[in-house]
């Protein structure tokens, strides 16, 4: 995975059970029941369009010298899958595109799968019978009991939506950082940075994705009492409170892997109105955007390489946080607050 050998000690097993179950990933800080979850929606919807007949024979190839049958299934709502079967029936090769329609275009590269199996265990060999069926715990919508006001600074990388605005927008803070550029490298033109006040009285994560074509966040819906709460979670939902499952880190400190917020219409103050007044939860203070390309030279000229800096720390590289705020400060901004 994109994490890489620096957060090798953090627990990003994934578990996916086919037949219903639940989908449980680091070590349950992620649990799903029925299996489903965005990083794994693309795959098992397309998995079942190919079972249902809805796939087409591209035909015989080879994996790792074994020979096998290519099969591939498109769907431009879900997105493209192509699997090399071999004569046992076991896929030897598997990759999804998922499609931003059914993700998002932020999602894209976490929901997306290139996969080549090898050492395949069958029958008893694979030990399947000793894997025990795990139920989610009924999921408890409620906020954190912190309940102060902050400030705090967070960044979002964009293709170029309109400025100025992060209602609705999924955004991290510093200790993210790191980990979160690693999955928009290449594939992002600016880089955001928003200064607010906030409510620490956090509730539960919401998915929003930016719709270019509307200019609108279509967001998954919480109850009306935790609607206007600013939502966070840690960074991919890596870790939460050790041994609950199903916590993925809404209250918790989230020092390593940093969290990622989102700031929901419902609680925006109005002009005037301080955090609290009639029950809003946060407001802007001011906002820059940065070309990232142009960040990293100033970066690279100033402080040396990246990847070289990054396998002399450790996460969440609090020295490459403050090397890339230094930097920012010599950094052209294309757009700011007045």
């Amino acid at each position: 995975w994109f994490l890489g050998a620096k957060f090798a000690a953090l627990p990003n097993a994934q578990y996916w059970t086919p037949e219903g179950g639940a989908y449980i990933a680091n070590y349950g800080a992620i649990c799903h029941p029925g299996g489903r979850d965005i990083r794994m929606g693309a795959l098992r919807a397309l998995w079942e369009a190919l079972q249902a007949g809805n796939g087409s024979f591209m035909g015989e190839s080879q994996v790792a010298g074994q020979p096998c049958q290519q099969w591939q299934v498109k769907n431009p709502q879900i997105g493209n899958m192509s699997m090399c079967v071999g004569v046992d029936g076991i896929p030897r090769s598997l990759i999804v595109e998922a499609a931003a329609s059914l993700v998002g275009s932020s999602n894209i590269f976490v929901s997306s799968h290139n996969l080549t199996f090898t050492e395949i265990r069958t029958g008893s060999a694979s030990r399947a019978s000793s894997l025990q069926p795990t139920t989610c715990p009924p999921q408890k919508h409620a906020s954190c009991e912190a309940s102060n006001i902050s400030y705090l600074q967070v960044l979002r990388f964009s293709h170029g939506e309109p400025w100025g605005h992060v209602s609705d927008r999924d955004t991290f803070d510093w200790n993210s950082f790191v980990l979160t550029s690693a999955g928009f490298l290449g594939s992002s033109q600016y880089l955001l940075t928003y200064n607010l006040e906030v409510n620490t009285s956090y509730g539960p994560w919401r998915e929003c994705d930016y719709n270019a074509a509307t200019n609108k966040s279509v967001c998954t819906e919480l109850p009306a009492h935790l609607a206007g709460l600013v939502s966070r979670v840690s960074s991919e939902a890596l870790s939460g409170k050790p041994g609950v499952l199903g916590d993925y880190g809404q209250c918790e400190a989230n020092d390593v892997v940093g969290s990622w917020l989102l700031f929901p219409s419902q609680g925006k103050c109005d002009e005037g109105q301080n955090v609290g007044d009639q029950g809003c939860t946060w407001q802007l203070l001011s906002w820059k955007v940065f070309d990232f390309q142009t960040l990293e030279k100033t970066f690279s000229a100033k402080f040396g390489n990246v990847t070289r800096l990054l396998s002399t720390g450790k996460p969440p590289f609090r020295d490459i946080q403050r090397m890339a705020k230094a930097a920012m400060t010599e950094t052209p901004v294309v757009a700011a607050s007045a």
